[in-house]
């Protein structure tokens, strides 16, 4: 486990990161105080607006990783590589796989919820762009499969996680702008 989180660290997955984003994929305990401290030199509207960039992106890049966990439904489907597992294996890789393509769509329900309020142009047209990816695995092996599946699944936690902290360190900055702005 720990080899492949320190694998994913370092590795860099062309369809997912071609948007440029670039969250840390390792947090320090700090990063609420890192992102405070890069926002607090700006306008809580700047602030905001750079939170909901992040929104944008984030809804972007989840709406690829969906598609990656499409392809992992597809790999397991495939009867090449379903002889290469026991039954109940496929069948625990499956609920694994459902169990995170609901959560994610969970999240992006909520995320989309919040870009139909403050962007809905961009929604419209994030919704028209064709969102396919250029996985050509049919070279990978086996555990090259298990590494692309692992990078999924931790971008996926690793993006909500990095939204959730910015969030906090966002409610620090308004909460400071309110108390300054009372006194």
């Amino acid at each position: 486990m720990d080899r492949h989180h320190t694998t994913w660290e370092s590795r860099d997955e062309p369809w997912i990161y071609k948007d440029g984003l670039r969250i840390p994929k390792k947090f320090r305990t700090d990063i609420v105080d890192t992102i405070y401290m890069r926002i607090s030199y700006m306008s809580l509207q700047e602030a905001t607006r750079d939170f909901y960039r992040l929104l944008k992106d984030s809804y972007r890049r989840y709406i690829r990783l969906a598609k990656g966990i499409e392809k992992m439904k597809e790999d397991l489907e495939n009867v090449h590589n379903k002889a290469k597992y026991k039954r109940y294996e496929i069948d625990l890789l499956n609920q694994v796989r459902e169990e995170v393509r609901q959560s994610l769509q969970q999240v992006l329900c909520e995320i989309f919820e919040v870009l139909v309020v403050i962007d809905k142009t961009f929604l419209f047209q994030t919704l028209r762009e064709d969102h396919t990816i250029d996985i050509n695995d049919s070279y990978l092996d086996e555990s090259e499969r298990k590494l692309r599946d692992w990078t999924i699944y931790r971008e996926l936690i690793n993006q909500l996680e990095y939204i959730i902290q910015y969030m906090k360190a966002l409610e620090q900055r308004r909460t400071l702008s309110a108390n300054q702005s009372s006194e």
